[in-house]
């Protein structure tokens, strides 16, 4: 009997007397156990099948016939019946096995004839594989005789080699010894030359650099000198702004003011009153309302020009004569005395400073506080909480006076800060011009061959 398989990874046909079968040993193994495993598989399982499908039809057929019968037939007979079952079941799995027995002396039968053919196939390979080891060892013998005679000949033309590169080396030497003779000789001649230019040259520099720092000092000198006309030009263009600014806002001061304030107690129906009074400027007074009952006063008093303490002193005695609730002195000098745009008098805790662009703020502030201080009047506080509510007004406005002075104060040192880091970035400029011009002369001085 003849096998023959196609192996897997080259697709070749093999047969199992072929002599290169033994390249192939691991493949048709692979194979032999493939073809094994599915042969016994495949007919177990169609084997197995097929005795199940029969007893199945037949078990089938049986109950039916027993169901139909039951109904009729008395419990004799439905014992018979299940025992008739039992045996029947015995039947079957004897039957199963005695088919796996044969089945299974089937392959045991066709895997000897396969053995005896494997090792009739093993014995040829092996003659096969002495053949081919007796050819390996005759022809390593020959490559080894080759390799060793181009050793040989290989060796023979290196020595050659490195002779001709000592002969070529000492060429090269003896030439370059004669080149560097040369070059030194070339080399002292031109030095003689050169220190002598170089000598030249360092006295032109440091000549031309005097002159350039002396050059460099008088523009420094001059600019310095322009800077400090121009700043004098702008603190007298400043000053001069200044004046004229307070002269503008001195002669509309009381009108834009009065227009503002009746604007603001358009909205809110309160009165505003002009108070003249021999000896004294132009005042005003709201009356502040709310459903056109008077629940309290603000009296205003304007001032332009420097700062003067006796401003306040004299505001408390018109808010008094005017029964004022609290007064707002507007100032242009605010900032300039307070740093900061508004604030609580320390003479009366009941008179608001503030500048011209935040009055109107203050004014509804204040308005706010009457309202709140009427509300709790028309409650019916008690003197106790009209007394906490003043302590809490006096402190919450002292404590944001405080506040924000110390905010200004700390813009105002970085500000101070900026304007000396300035004035330290131009003295440092000169300092490094000076030290880079003297650097360049000690460089050039030190300069040697």
């Amino acid at each position: 009997m003849e096998f023959k398989f196609k192996c897997p990874n080259c697709l070749e046909i093999v047969n199992i007397s072929d002599e290169n079968l033994d390249k192939h040993t691991a493949e048709f193994n692979e194979f032999k156990n493939s073809i094994i495993s599915k042969y016994e598989e495949k007919h177990y399982q169609e084997l197995k099948k097929q005795l199940e499908s029969n007893y199945q039809e037949e078990l089938r057929k049986q109950v039916e016939l027993k169901e139909l019968n039951i109904k009729s037939e008395n419990k004799d007979k439905i014992n018979n019946l299940e025992k008739q079952i039992e045996w029947l079941q015995l039947e079957k799995e004897k039957s199963i096995l005695n088919k796996e027995k044969e089945l299974s002396d089937k392959y045991l039968t066709k895997i000897n004839e396969l053995e005896k053919a494997l090792d009739s196939s093993d014995k040829d390979r092996e003659l096969a594989l002495k053949q081919k080891e007796i050819e390996i060892i005759n022809t390593y013998s020959k490559l080894l005789g080759e390799v060793k005679e181009k050793n040989s000949n290989l060796k023979n033309e290196l020595n050659t080699k490195t002779l001709e590169f000592q002969s070529y080396k000492e060429q090269v030497d003896n030439i370059w010894k004669s080149k560097v003779m040369e070059v030194e000789l070339s080399k002292n001649n031109k030095i003689g030359s050169l220190t002598e230019e170089v000598n030249n040259l360092k006295n032109s520099l440091k000549t031309e650099l005097i002159l350039k720092e002396q050059e460099l000092l008088k523009m420094n000198a001059e600019l310095l000198e322009e800077k400090d006309k121009i700043i004098n030009e702008l603190k007298l263009a400043n000053a001069t702004n200044r004046i004229l600014n307070n002269k503008i806002k001195g002669e509309n001061w009381e009108l834009e003011v009065e227009t503002e304030l009746r604007k603001l107690a358009a909205i809110s129906n309160d009165e505003i009153k002009k108070i003249t009074r021999v000896g004294n400027k132009a005042d005003y007074l709201q009356i502040v309302k709310v459903d056109n009952e008077e629940i309290g006063r603000i009296v205003f008093e304007c001032k332009n020009g420097e700062w003067k303490e006796s401003w306040e002193t004299k505001l408390a005695e018109d808010m008094a004569k005017e029964s004022g609730s609290y007064a707002i002195l507007v100032a242009t000098s605010v900032v300039d005395k307070f740093k900061i745009p508004f604030l609580v008098s320390d003479k009366n805790k009941n008179i608001f400073i503030a500048d011209p662009e935040s009055f109107a703020f203050v004014m509804g502030m204040i308005r706010r506080i009457i309202i709140m201080e009427n509300n709790l009047k028309n409650q019916g506080a008690s003197s106790d909480v009209m007394n906490d509510f003043i302590k809490w007004k006096t402190s919450s406005f002292d404590l944001f006076k405080t506040v924000f002075q110390k905010s200004i104060n700390n813009i105002e040192a970085d500000e101070v800060k900026i304007i000396n880091k300035v004035a330290d970035i131009t003295k440092n400029r000169e300092i490094i011009i000076k030290k880079f011009q003297e650097l360049i002369i000690n460089f050039i001085e030190s300069f040697t061959f």
